[in-house]
C-alpha cells in the first residue's frame, strides 16, 4: 500500500478536502471488487466482467461506466511470415467478429472498431475502418498461398496476464481456427517480459493497447511512424510519415483532418495492426466519494474530491 497524506503547505491548500489517500496495488479485479464490497476501497480501477451485469441491477448507484480515450487493438510483427505479406493481416482482421467480443466477453459498453482512433476526437472520426467478412479473408489467405489454412505455419498470440485479455485471445484464437482454419498459441506472461518481447520484435502477434495522453487523433496515429518508440511492428511507411508530416504544418483545421484520415486510411490499408474495439471505463465508485466526474482522458484531480459519510449526499 502507498499511502500520500495533505501537504498543509500547497499553495491552495484550505482547498483540498482529503486528509490523504491509500493507493492498493492489486493485480487481480476480482479482489478489487471483493474488496470494495467489503468497504475496503472507495474507487476500484476496474470491474470484472462477469461483475458488471451484477451491479447494473442490485447496485446502479456504484457503477460507473463512461467513454474513454482508448483503443484495444493486436499489433502484428510484419518481419515474421508470412505476416509479412498485407493480404494475410486484412484476412486475420476480416474474420474477427469485434461484436461478439464487446457483447460477450467485455461487457462493459465498449464499442467495436475496425479502426485505431476513437471517434469524435477533437472533431476526428475515422471514415475508414474494417469489418468482419469471413468469406473475403478466406479469399484473401487462398491468395497469399494458404487455401483453408492449409500450411500456414502455428503462430503465437502473446498477450500479459489477465484474465479478460485471455478471454478474448480465446476468443479470437477460435475464429480464426473456424473461418481461416489456421491455428494461433496462446502465450500469457507478466508485464514487464510482453513489453520486452513486443520492443525486441521477438513476437508474431501481441495484445496491445493505447490511451490517449491528450485529446487530438495525433496521439494514436503518431505511434506508427517508422521511427516511434510505440511502433513496435517493424511497419515503415514513407507515405504515412509524411501525411502525418503535412498534417502538422496544415493550414487549417479542416485540410489537418482530412490528412489525417489518409494517414489512418493508409494504417487500415496496410494493417501492420488489428483493431478490436474501442475502451470505456468501468469502475466502482462508492456514493459517499464526492468530485468524481466522468472525462475521456480519466483525470480526476485529488484536491476537487472528498468523502461524505453521513450520508446525505455530495454537497
Amino acid at each position: 500500500m502507498l499511502t500520500v497524506k495533505r501537504n498543509p503547505h500547497y499553495w491552495d491548500a484550505d482547498k483540498v478536502r482529503l486528509n490523504g489517500i491509500h493507493f492498493y496495488p492489486i493485480p487481480v479485479a476480482s479482489t478489487e471488487e471483493r474488496m470494495y464490497r467489503a468497504g475496503q476501497l472507495h474507487v476500484t480501477d476496474r470491474v470484472p466482467a462477469e461483475k458488471i451485469a451484477v451491479y447494473r441491477k442490485r447496485d446502479p448507484a456504484s457503477l460507473r461506466i463512461t467513454p474513454y480515450l482508448g483503443s484495444y487493438f493486436y499489433r502484428l510483427n510484419v518481419g515474421v511470415p508470412p505476416l509479412n505479406d498485407a493480404r494475410v493481416r486484412r484476412a486475420l482482421a476480416l474474420a474477427i467478429n469485434r461484436g461478439q467480443i464487446v457483447e460477450h466477453i467485455t461487457l462493459g459498453g465498449q464499442q467495436p472498431a475496425g479502426f485505431l482512433t476513437p471517434p469524435d476526437t477533437a472533431g476526428y472520426t475515422a471514415a475508414a475502418g474494417v469489418g468482419h467478412d469471413p468469406d473475403a479473408a478466406r479469399a484473401l489467405l487462398a491468395a497469399a498461398g494458404f487455401p483453408g489454412g492449409r500450411r500456414f505455419p502455428e503462430l503465437e498470440l502473446m498477450f500479459n496476464a489477465d484474465e479478460l485479455n485471455r478471454k478474448i485471445a480465446t476468443a479470437i484464437q477460435q475464429m480464426w481456427s473456424r473461418e481461416l482454419g489456421i491455428q494461433v498459441a496462446l502465450v500469457s506472461q507478466d508485464w514487464k517480459v510482453h513489453l520486452s518481447r513486443e520492443s525486441n520484435l521477438q513476437y508474431a502477434i501481441s495484445r496491445a493497447s493505447w490511451i490517449g495522453d491528450y485529446v487530438d487523433p495525433t496521439t494514436f496515429l503518431d505511434l506508427f511512424r517508422s521511427d516511434g518508440g510505440n511502433n513496435r511492428t517493424g511497419w515503415k511507411n514513407a507515405g504515412y510519415d509524411a501525411l502525418l508530416d503535412a498534417a502538422a504544418r496544415a493550414p487549417d483545421t479542416a485540410a489537418r483532418l482530412d490528412l489525417l484520415q489518409q494517414a489512418e486510411n493508409l494504417l487500415l490499408q496496410e494493417l501492420p495492426i488489428v483493431p478490436l474495439f474501442i475502451y470505456t471505463q468501468v469502475r466502482l465508485v462508492s456514493p459517499q466519494l464526492c468530485g468524481w466526474q466522468p472525462n475521456p482522458l480519466d483525470q480526476h484531480p485529488y484536491k476537487y474530491l472528498w468523502i461524505d459519510a453521513s450520508g446525505g449526499g455530495c454537497r
